[in-house]
């Protein structure tokens, strides 16, 4: 799932800064969520809706 939104997630993250390492901080934080809240995907729809 991170390979394939890897790109997604990035560009998520950026919107909200421009900080390199900040996004980098981001992307970490969103893969920790979405590790976490994934027994709650209940698959109605798309991953990248979800994530």
């Amino acid at each position: 799932m991170v390979r394939e939104h890897r790109g997604t997630i990035y560009t998520v993250c950026y919107m909200f800064s421009n900080d390199q390492d900040e996004v980098a901080d981001l992307f970490q934080e969103v893969l920790i969520n979405l590790w976490k809240s994934l027994p709650s995907f209940e698959g109605r729809s798309d991953v990248r809706s979800w994530i």
